[in-house]
């Protein structure tokens, strides 16, 4: 299992620029901010999961736009 587990984070780290794990955290952040500080709501999940599908989206237009003008 834990093998499985560092060959994705040793793709995300070769194919992920710095811009889109930025994205990538703060939507985690978010999403686990949210359920921690209301868990009697699970933690609103119809809302905090389109939001962070909206950050990481954002990520990965913010790494297409920089990869395009470098």
């Amino acid at each position: 299992m834990w093998d499985i587990f560092g060959i994705a984070i040793e793709l995300a780290i070769a194919w992920c620029s710095w811009r889109l794990w930025l994205c990538i955290i703060l939507a985690i952040g978010i999403i686990a901010g949210v359920c921690y500080k209301f868990p009697e709501h699970n933690g609103f999940w119809p809302l905090t999961s389109p939001i962070g599908g909206i950050i990481i989206a954002f990520g990965v237009w913010w790494h297409w736009r920089s990869e395009r003008y470098e």
